[in-house]
């Protein structure tokens, strides 16, 4: 009967003895192999991916432009509710190397969903979305709606207004009164 090695049990992440005297050098090996794809360059945004949106209103419409790239039209959904403008989809990256005679496949894939809340007065009957070099562009019609809002000026009530009234007095005559 052939007897294991004892650090076959241990990950090679521990493998290192100088890492149990620095902990923060255990903990940088820590984050590494996490991040990392074999070769260290793995970003937080492979693991999340939320796609950037620039939001304008430009002649009376409501414009959302959405950088998706490498995703195909097909899955990619975009819906109006009666107060947001959902764009949801799922988006696939194959990659392929080939290193030393070692060929490597890395599939990643991963669903992403942005609710944008529409103005006043957006139609969504009217809404159109392109999809040109990666970015998808959804322009929805504003039209002008009265706001039915009016601003309402403050006035201070009389007693208010004789107490600054006495201040003022006070202040400009230098006397205090007891």
């Amino acid at each position: 009967m052939a007897r294991r090695s004892s650090s076959a049990a241990l990950p090679a992440l521990f493998m290192d003895p100088t890492d149990f005297v620095n902990p923060f050098a255990l903990i940088r090996r820590l984050r590494d192999e996490v991040f990392s794809q074999g070769n260290g360059t793995r970003d937080i945004g492979d693991l999340i991916w939320v796609p950037p949106i620039e939001v304008e209103s430009h002649d009376g419409d409501f414009i959302v432009s959405a950088e998706l790239p490498g995703v195909p039209d097909e899955d990619i959904q975009v819906e109006i509710t009666n107060d947001a403008l959902i764009i949801r989809g799922e988006r696939q990256i194959e990659r392929e190397e080939n290193n030393r005679g070692v060929r490597r496949t890395e599939l990643r894939y991963g669903q992403f969903y942005r609710a944008i809340p529409l103005p006043d007065g957006a139609d969504p009957d009217k809404a159109k979305a392109e999809l040109n070099n990666g970015v998808l562009r959804v322009t929805v019609p504003v039209s002008e709606t009265k706001s039915g809002k009016r601003q309402i000026p403050v006035q201070a009530s009389s007693s208010q207004q004789s107490a600054k009234e006495q201040g003022r007095s006070e202040t400009s005559s230098g006397t205090k009164a007891a």
